[in-house]
């Protein structure tokens, strides 16, 4: 039995630190391997549970809510998505999820099981953080998991830290929930040893890679976790939460402003030796029970205010002033989310209730947007799933955190800080489009809302009821449907995995999945012009709003003289993506170039129609690019503007044509 503890716990481990290699599941491709795997094993558990006619615990239902967001997106799928790719993929990421937690929380259940699962996330941990720091001195060779700039809005050193997950915000987040885990066990924890170790000695890395982060969303959130965390902690370990927090808090400090006087004088390795002395001074301060504190009741109050006092005033004092600079100033990029904001809202409208399926905001907001910032995520996780599913799957959705957080509380109080630390870090960014968000929360989850069955063997001998076997069935039903886009899904990648797949390669990759755009518009390219149409009206079908499909499309009809059927494709394409400077040239550009085209051929009055249709367009095009430029400070991160080619073809269709060219 404690064999087998230890291999799933083994296997949990191995899934998460895959789960944060690639990249945090952000992107789909890089999922598809692992939801097999969890469909695979969900799947086996439950044809075990059909096969012996036992049920495998009693009230786990719970722990099945998340497939009720895969039902939603699948239901989307009905009812007009503005991509049935994209829903499609969230349905997987959805089933993956519940299966995940399902499997967890089963083996949550079992005692032997419930403790090994204390240590899940420790070990991930190490995992994450140790890969972000060999990244950082150059020892792990990972694209971007330190992201450079020389733009001070998003960085006062000029670098941050990302990790594995290559955002710093994510990797802040993750790290602010890591921490106050540690704590909150160290402060419970009465005995001494390895586990001790494993508790204390990545605290330091901890803190000291979230300032490297410079994520003042993670700061904050970090910040607000350990208040709650403090109020959760009970009145005996309050000085142990304390000092467990604020000790490598300091020391964190300590290591971080000498890296970066090291760095500046580049130094090999900087702040290196400082940084290991002081997470091993630290460690070896907790283990050998230095930390513990003796004080009679009455006492203890003073005793805790003087720790808090003495520990936020030497962290203050010890942190650099470019930090105290970066956590104060610089708030442009938070005024441009309220410009994000403000479009999902009128976004929204357009579907209410339903929502615009999978990945909705990344499809439409070029359409909605009202200034040119570039944004392909909306930044609030939960606004992503309100334009996703509407205020119906909203609801559920938040209703469904709502219950998880709950049964933490009630079951766990002390996992509480660490959970609402995602919670709340998610609301102003897109933590909840990694994947690993969710492995992350739900094992938290699967830890702290569990029910622990005191003698699992006394469940052995009663049968599960016709229900259950029908919600087995159902559920089985919906996983092998499930596995089986996952392993089509990952053929599609596997056959595009050599540097420069052919043409063969291509086809066999969209065979198996339909909706890469991408490969789609590669492979169109590459064929004949009527061939090439006729893949990218099959990928119409399913994005029909999709600019890069319009646009290509629209570009072919016009290499083939269709005016008829191009010029509603290329005006489309630009009215669903009006920022774009390059399409705007280029519009104005193969209409007048059509134009003459047909006067040489004796087609006068068509010729005509595509000139008006040109200086039309130009019009549209100047009003506004004026427009922007009468606003104070634009957030024009697109570079729109009016170009002088533009402007000349204007002047030159007019006036081949006799149009008056005026606003």
């Amino acid at each position: 039995m404690q064999t087998r503890n230890a291999l799933f716990l083994v296997f949990l481990i191995t899934l998460l630190a895959a789960a944060a290699f690639r990249r945090g599941l952000f992107f789909d491709r890089d999922g598809y391997a692992l939801q097999i795997v969890i469909f695979l094993s969900a799947g086996a558990a439950l044809i075990y549970s059909l096969k012996s006619r036992r049920p495998l615990f009693p009230a786990l239902t719970w722990a099945l809510l998340p497939l009720g967001m895969a039902v939603l997106y699948a239901l989307k799928l009905g009812y007009h998505p503005a991509s049935a790719g994209a829903t499609i993929n969230e349905l997987l990421r959805w089933t993956f999820y519940g299966c995940f937690l399902w499997l967890a929380a089963l083996y949550g259940q079992r005692p032997r099981g419930r403790e090994a699962m204390n240590w899940l996330l420790p070990w991930v941990g190490i995992f994450v953080t140790g890969g972000a720091w060999l990244g950082f001195y150059g020892v792990l060779d990972f694209p971007n998991i330190v992201v450079y700039t020389d733009d001070r809005r998003l960085s006062e050193a000029g670098f941050r830290l990302s990790g594995f997950f290559q955002y710093a915000n994510m990797l802040a987040a993750v790290l602010s929930a890591l921490f106050l885990f540690h704590t909150a066990k160290l402060s419970a924890l009465r005995c001494y040893g390895w586990k001790l170790w494993l508790l204390a000695l990545p605290q330091v890395p901890y803190v000291t890679a979230l300032l490297l982060t410079e994520s003042r969303g993670g700061w904050i959130a970090a910040a607000a976790g350990w208040i709650i965390g403090l109020m959760c902690t009970p009145a005996r370990d309050k000085i142990r939460y304390a000092m467990f927090s604020l000790l490598p808090a300091v020391c964190a400090a300590v290591a971080y402003r000498e890296i970066l006087r090291e760095m500046q004088m580049d130094m090999l390795y900087p702040g290196l030796p400082l940084l290991l002395s002081v997470t091993l001074a630290y460690s070896a301060a907790a283990v050998l029970g230095t930390l513990r504190v003796t004080a009679k009741p009455q006492s203890k109050p003073l005793i805790l205010t003087s720790i808090l006092l003495i520990g936020l005033v030497l962290f203050a004092a010890i942190v650099p002033d470019s930090t105290v600079q970066r956590a104060g100033g610089h708030y442009e990029t938070a005024a441009a989310r309220k410009l994000f904001y403000l479009d999902a809202w009128t976004m929204l409208q357009e579907s209410p209730w339903t929502g615009g399926g999978g990945n909705t905001w990344a499809n439409k907001y070029t359409r909605f947007q009202q200034q040119p910032y570039v944004g392909t995520e909306v930044h609030s996780g939960y606004i992503d799933i309100l334009l996703d599913l509407g205020w119906t799957g909203f609801l559920f959705f938040i209703g469904m955190l709502f219950y998880f957080l709950y049964r933490i509380v009630r079951r766990s109080l002390w996992l509480a800080a660490p959970a609402v630390v995602l919670l709340l870090h998610a609301a102003i960014d897109f933590d909840m489009s990694f994947g690993f968000y969710w492995l992350f929360l739900f094992s938290m989850v699967a830890i702290g809302g569990t029910d622990v069955i005191a003698k699992p063997s006394e469940f052995r001998n009663h049968p599960a009821s016709a229900k259950a076997n029908v919600l087995i069935g159902l559920l089985l039903i919906g996983i092998t449907a499930a596995g089986v886009y996952s392993v089509r899904f990952e053929a599609g990648q596997v056959a595009l995995t050599s540097a420069n797949p052919g043409e063969g390669s291509r086809f066999t990759a969209l065979r198996y999945n339909p909706y890469d755009t991408a490969n789609r518009l590669r492979l169109a390219e590459r064929m004949p012009l009527e061939q090439g149409l006729r893949l990218l009206y099959d990928g119409l079908s399913y994005e029909p709003d999709r600019v890069s499909l319009l646009w290509k499309a629209g570009t072919m009809q016009a290499q083939l003289h269709r005016w008829h059927e191009a010029v509603p494709l290329l005006s489309r394409a630009v009215e669903l993506d009006r920022y774009d400077t390059q399409k705007q040239e280029e519009y104005i550009q193969l209409l007048y170039q059509g134009a003459l085209q047909l006067r040489s051929r004796g087609d006068e009055e068509q010729a005509r129609q595509l000139a008006q249709a040109a200086v039309r367009s130009y019009l549209q095009y100047e009003t506004l690019a004026k427009a922007l430029s009468e606003l104070p400070n634009p957030a024009n991160g697109r570079k729109f503007h009016l170009t002088q080619q533009a402007s000349f073809l204007a002047e030159q269709c007019a006036s081949v044509f006799g149009i008056p060219l005026h606003n």
